[in-house]
């Protein structure tokens, strides 16, 4: 009895010197924020492995390091956790976006459109789907639809200035 005593204390000694694995996600969001990519990526990483998220909390994380790891330059490992969300929540609009952000990215633009459209699809008020569709349409010479795209984003979004700005652009390639 005394031994199981003495190992409760030593397990509860290590258990309060290791790692806070719920701090893992905010240390990891205020990385992802600031722009230490790589510090993001480092803990995003540790709360996957930490085994302490429920399905639908582990789709979030995986989509906040796929996020680090697309702004550091790193597309494939973005779609890769993009994906592994995808299996999680299937249905996150969201996930769709990002994940066409990267296959842009990637100038893999026929993959992008795709999922924007799923995006769209899942959420018809996802504005920002609607914006980095139209960029796809442009870069594949359709304009038309690029400003359609523009002007639903515009309906969704009045109040963001990138909107206007992009619209003005576009209708000066006409």
């Amino acid at each position: 009895m005394k031994r199981l005593g003495i190992a409760l204390i030593v397990l509860c000694s290590l258990l309060a010197a290791s790692p806070a694995w719920a701090d893992s996600f905010s240390e990891g969001q205020a990385a992802l924020k600031r722009g230490d990519y790589s510090e993001a990526i480092r803990l995003f990483t540790l709360d996957i492995q930490s085994g302490q998220n429920t399905p639908e909390n582990l789709a979030v994380v995986y989509n906040q390091r796929g996020l680090a790891y697309r702004r550091s330059g790193q597309p494939d490992k973005a779609i890769a956790d993009y994906n592994r969300a995808m299996k999680l929540s299937p249905d996150d609009a969201d996930l769709y976006n990002n994940r066409g952000i990267a296959y842009k990215a990637k100038g893999d633009l026929r993959r992008a459109l795709a999922d924007y459209n799923r995006a769209i699809e899942l959420n018809p008020r996802q504005a920002n789907a609607y914006y980095n569709r139209s960029i796809v349409h442009q870069k594949r010479g359709n304009l038309a639809q690029a400003i359609a795209d523009v002007k639903r984003f515009i309906e969704l979004k009045p109040d963001d200035p990138d909107g206007p700005a992009r619209l003005k652009r576009l209708e000066k390639l006409r």
